[in-house]
């Protein structure tokens, strides 16, 4: 997603997953959003793949519950023939644990057993006890996305990748230390104002020869109960104020209390809406003037937007900004049919997932927007008017976002 200062720009950027539709009242110039793959044959043999430089190792104590990492490789985009644009470079990590190793390669490889940790992809990595006495591989994986042909938004994937097999296996947990676990996949906010949760723990590390180890958790000092096989479990519906959840994690050799505290806050009014253009916001109603819900299209990842006519005319366009002009808008508010208002409107939804394929979906150094201590964490929650309290050159980075 390249991003400009423009509103659509803004609004065009980060989530499928969940999608939430705002005012859409300009546009920028197309540029790029989801596109085909497909390429014209001589462009296509013309671009080089990423470029690596060093020698990819593992850096790290190899033993269960240790965090190790990949290091000593770098990458870079390769030079691409006039005309073709880089829109994303990324870097991605996969770890597998191999019961061999021969010839410098891992072999009889499988997943790697335990947890990875963001940001980029798992490039850091803590050892599970189930890669004790296996040989631990990484295969790090550079992409880049590159447009040859930005009227259609047709775009090339191309990777490389390196791999490294460690020279010696995993070893066993520390004898006599307690079995230790930890939570994954993130936690919530110190202050929010969400009223459930979802925890994930990871798999124990313990000694094998100290026997099993069982696992429990409880919320708010409320009863023990069994982990779940799946390690994910939720809380209740929450009061405001402060919350507390334990993991247990118990064995012969000991136990640990893995802890988390948090707060749930009331959820912050809405602030009136602000075009920063001295234009006025225009707010969906839920009916339209018969009396029936509003009627919307999706079109994300069209070129041109559709117009819907006679019985399937509809009053909102949720369209893709990286791909709609100003002109294309402009029609759409002006000549366009709608069901029961005048003319249609259009509207942009939030993406809050990492869509890699975007122009702004790098993190630095090749990306620009993208800001990388985001990956890996939960769905922000910020309180409205949070962001008018930042101090401005965060405000300006969230902003542009």
């Amino acid at each position: 997603m390249t991003r400009t200062t423009a509103p659509w720009r803004i609004l065009a950027c980060l989530v499928s997953a969940a999608a939430l539709a705002l005012p859409l009242e300009t546009a920028g110039p197309a540029s790029a959003a989801r596109g085909s793959s497909a390429v014209r044959p001589a462009r296509a043999a013309a671009i080089s793949p990423p470029v690596s430089r060093g020698t990819l190792r593992i850096a790290g104590l190899l033993r269960d519950g240790s965090l190790v990492r990949a290091a000593g490789l770098s990458w870079r985009p390769s030079r691409l023939p006039p005309g073709d644009r880089l829109l994303s470079f990324e870097v991605g990590y996969v770890w597998k644990a191999c019961a061999a190793r021969s010839g410098g390669r891992g072999r009889h490889c499988a997943k790697a057993a335990d947890a990875t940790v963001t940001p980029f992809a798992a490039r850091r990595y803590v050892a599970g006890h189930a890669d004790t006495g296996k040989y631990l591989k990484i295969t790090e994986t550079a992409t880049e996305v590159v447009e040859t042909d930005p009227a259609t938004f047709t775009f090339r994937v191309i990777r490389s990748s390196r791999s490294y097999t460690a020279r010696r296996t995993v070893r066993r947990y520390p004898s006599g230390l307690p079995p230790v676990s930890g939570f994954l996949n993130g936690l919530p906010e110190h202050h929010t104002a969400s009223r459930q949760e979802y925890f994930q723990v990871t798999p124990p590390h313990y000694r094998a020869a100290s026997g099993p180890v069982t696992q429990s958790f409880r919320v708010d000092h409320g009863p023990w109960r069994a982990m779940p096989h799946s390690r994910v479990f939720q809380t209740r519906k929450l009061t405001l104020g402060a919350h507390r959840v334990e993991v247990l994690t118990a064995g012969r050799a000991g136990h640990t209390v893995l802890a988390f505290r948090w707060r749930v806050v009331p959820l912050a009014a809405p602030l009136a809406c602000a075009t920063g253009h001295g234009g006025s916001c225009w707010y969906p109603p839920h009916l339209n003037r018969r009396g029936h819900p509003m009627r919307w299209d999706w079109q994300i990842g069209r070129v041109t937007p559709r117009q819907r006519t006679g019985r399937r005319a509809v009053d909102i366009y949720d369209i893709d900004g990286f791909l709609t002009t100003p002109a294309e808008i402009q029609r759409l508010h002006t000549t366009w049919q709608a069901s029961t208002l005048a003319h249609p409107k259009a509207v942009c939804y939030l993406d809050l997932a990492w869509e890699d394929y975007r122009p702004d979906a790098s993190p630095a150094p090749f990306g620009r927007f993208f800001p990388a201590r985001t990956l890996g964490k939960i769905l922000l929650r910020l309180p409205a008017g949070a962001l008018g309290r930042l101090p401005p050159a965060e405000r300006a980075q969230a902003d542009a976002q």
